[in-house]
């Protein structure tokens, strides 16, 4: 007789085999019966552990951003754009200035800082050829010059363009003047024309000569010395109490060079409403003149059509020249070409004037009525979300460019009711525009103005009928070995060759999407288990459709 060795594996804690081998024969059963009952025991030793209770509470607060405002510039950076809730997650003290353009930074505003912004020169943005001497970093004399080196007493060149920079430690506002004032609120001026809290800031000038300031309010020290003042303030108010000085002198050698036209109302080249044979143009020059035109090119005393020009310092635009007016006639359907000369410093000895050797050409031309066409939506039209998102259409053809025109839309008709389209004045004449409206009826009004003045309008009316339920099954049939089935609106269908519990993304596709026509293969012998949903993911929790292809038994 033969007994049994009994062999247990356990792993985590559990018997996961036993195994026995013959020793003892016919007193085997005994021997299992004790084995059997050490084995228990083995496992009740492994299995057995201390027990504790412990009570656990939890609570569902709203979320707090941290204290502080030290990660706030985490968020500028330049390929990922920072927005309001990115930025006021990173800090308390986190704010976001320059909203809805694409200047917006994320800042610190520490309640403690009652520090104004400390103003520094931008090498970077100073004219070529010119440099920065004198640099005074500390207040209250805080300021530099500018100087031209070309030159032996480093004075900026009358009527050139002059630019210059300034930083600051931190995003500010600042303000330039060309007169000291008590505080940065009666300063008038936007450093760059700019009112954004920014780090860099920027000027450009057009420095008329020492005699254009003979009449004005402005003083230059010794007939020809300018201070500029500039102060800068921060989100939290802090500004500067003492002025950041730019100082330079303005060349007061003798004028020998002829105005400039640095530029013009319309475009070179461009052109005037249809119907329409004639057009007011401003030409904008670099220093007091006077000019005329002709429709032929000669010299300046042979033109007959003289100009109205701005000539004093108070003057000058925003552009920092001086404008002549006029209007040109005669423009016909082609190209028509003008003259235009100019005489400079208006009021002295003809010997002391300079005037153009050569004329400024510029042309205009006529044009047809701008047209719009194929106006959309209309008709009716169906969502499945409420408000369902309604894209506005329309086409532009003819006018001045060929189409190109800049559209708007109101829902009133009213003259100060327009918007401007999203997606316009593009080379195609295709205007776009998304809009998220309830249902019923909606009307628009579109107005198309292009470049020479041409405008259309036409509107457009629409039924809009918004169903948010799962998209319906139609129709259901064979044709060309293929089972097709049709939807009431644009989905997409998948099936399931089993049953209807299944992800649609797990389904077999159906072409087409955004279709109401969706086919696959037909087989009699598949069971097609059939769910469709719309573009906002709308679909039935069980199938659309189950559908068991059969021969026709007629």
């Amino acid at each position: 007789a033969k007994g049994r060795i009994v062999t247990a594996t356990f792993q985590n804690g559990k018997v996961a085999s036993l195994t026995q081998q013959s020793w003892l024969g016919a007193n085997a059963g005994l021997v299992n019966l004790a084995v059997t009952v050490g084995v228990a025991l083995l496992v009740y030793h492994l299995l057995a552990k201390d027990e504790s209770t412990e009570v656990v509470q939890f609570k569902c607060l709203g979320w707090q951003a941290p204290g502080g405002g030290n990660k706030c510039e985490e968020c500028n950076d330049p390929d990922l754009p920072c927005s309001e809730y990115r930025c006021k997650s990173l800090g308390q003290g986190c704010d976001l200035v320059n909203p809805g353009t694409d200047k917006k930074q994320c800042i610190n505003l520490n309640p403690r800082d009652t520090n104004p912004p400390i103003i520094t020169p931008n090498k970077n943005e100073l004219t070529v050829g010119y440099e920065y001497s004198n640099v005074r970093p500390n207040p209250p004399n805080a300021g530099l010059k500018i100087l031209n080196p070309e030159v032996s007493d480093g004075c900026v060149k009358a009527f050139t363009p002059l630019k210059f920079g300034v930083d600051t430690d931190e995003p500010a506002q600042c303000k330039i003047d060309i007169e000291h004032k008590t505080s940065f609120e009666e300063m008038t001026h936007w450093m760059g024309g700019v009112n954004l809290y920014l780090y860099n800031h920027t000027e450009q000038l057009l420095l008329p000569g020492p005699d254009a300031f003979g009449n004005g309010s402005i003083i230059l020290e010794n007939d020809k010395d300018m201070t500029l003042f500039i102060r800068c303030m921060d989100k939290l108010g802090n500004t500067n109490e003492a002025d950041y000085s730019i100082g330079f002198c303005v060349d007061a050698t003798p004028d020998s060079t002829a105005p400039q036209i640095k530029a013009t109302s319309i475009n070179n080249g461009g052109c005037v409403a249809a119907d329409t044979d004639s057009a007011e143009v401003e030409f904008y020059v670099n220093e007091p003149v006077e000019c005329s035109w002709s429709p032929v090119d000669q010299d300046y005393d042979s033109m007959d059509n003289s100009m109205a020009c701005t000539n004093q310092i108070y003057e000058l635009n925003a552009l920092q020249l001086y404008t002549c007016k006029t209007t040109l006639t005669g423009v016909a359907r082609d190209d028509t070409k003008f003259y235009v000369r100019c005489k400079d410093q208006p009021g002295k000895a003809e010997n002391e004037r300079n005037e153009n050797k050569q004329s400024y050409e510029f042309s205009l031309r006529g044009s047809s009525d701008l047209m719009i066409k194929n106006l959309q939506p209309n008709g009716t039209i169906y969502g499945s979300v409420n408000p369902a998102p309604v894209e506005l259409y329309t086409e532009t053809m003819f006018g001045c460019d060929s189409g190109k025109a800049i559209c708007y839309y109101s829902d009133s008709g009213d003259e100060g009711d327009y918007i401007m389209f999203y997606d316009t004045d593009k080379e195609d004449g295709i205007h776009t525009q998304r809009l998220d409206l309830g249902d019923g009826s909606h009307t628009y009004h579109y107005k198309c103005v292009d470049s020479g003045g041409n405008a259309a309008i036409e509107s457009t009316t629409f039924n809009l009928e918004i169903d948010t339920n799962a998209p319906v099954v139609a129709r259901v049939y064979e044709e060309d070995a293929m089972l097709k089935i049709v939807t009431v609106r644009n989905s997409e269908c998948a099936y399931s060759l089993d049953n209807c519990d299944f992800a649609f993304a797990e389904g077999s596709d159906m072409p087409y999407a955004n279709s109401t026509v969706h086919v696959t293969e037909w087989n009699e012998d598949k069971t097609y288990y059939i769910k469709c949903r719309d573009q906002f993911k709308n679909e039935e929790a069980d199938c659309s459709i189950i559908v068991r292809p059969t021969r026709n038994f007629l």
